[in-house]
């Protein structure tokens, strides 16, 4: 899954406004988010054919800035894509640690899932995102971090497979 190339298929439900606010989000154009919303009124939570926000785009593409304002605007930080994830999980996915975190102080949903069981947890330790991991500490009290995804590995297990394990025994 890559955010970075998304087709014009993905984007053909949209409006051209509506697309100009996705490929905003993807680039971290904040100046053109900011008129798309507030001058344009653009739905913040316009999804493409793949069920993609400009939120998951921004988490996903790693820009902060983006994430801010779409949430300011109240973009929706729970909904999941065709696939299950949700900006949290993309974040995760990408390594942007900032951003999970931000978005974990905005209240997004620890224990979300994509549709194969994956926890954010999961999803940085798959991409070996230590950084991220290292925020297990911060947030330990609320998430099991012996959460199974759907062929039972927990995110320790990930990480051992992928030669990341350092991380989870700092």
């Amino acid at each position: 899954m890559d955010l970075n190339n998304s087709s014009a298929e993905d984007d053909s439900i949209l409006t051209l406004k509506e697309r100009h606010l996705h490929k905003a989000a993807q680039l971290g154009d904040d100046q053109s988010i900011q008129l798309l919303i507030h001058e344009l009124h653009v739905d913040v939570n316009a999804r493409n054919a793949l069920d993609r926000t400009a939120l998951h785009l921004a988490a996903g593409n790693g820009h902060l800035k983006c994430v801010r304002i779409l949430y300011d605007a109240t973009a929706n930080l729970e909904h999941p894509d065709k696939y299950g994830m949700n900006a949290l999980l993309w974040a995760a996915w990408f390594g942007h640690q900032e951003i999970v975190a931000f978005l974990i102080k905005s209240g997004a949903t620890l224990t979300i899932k994509n549709k194969n069981g994956l926890t954010f947890l999961h999803c940085a330790a798959a991409g070996g995102h230590t950084e991220v991991l290292d925020l297990i500490g911060e947030n330990i009290g609320e998430f099991n971090v012996n959460e199974q995804d759907e062929k039972g590995q927990t995110a320790m297990h990930i990480s051992v497979v992928n030669n990341n394990y350092p991380a989870l025994l700092r």
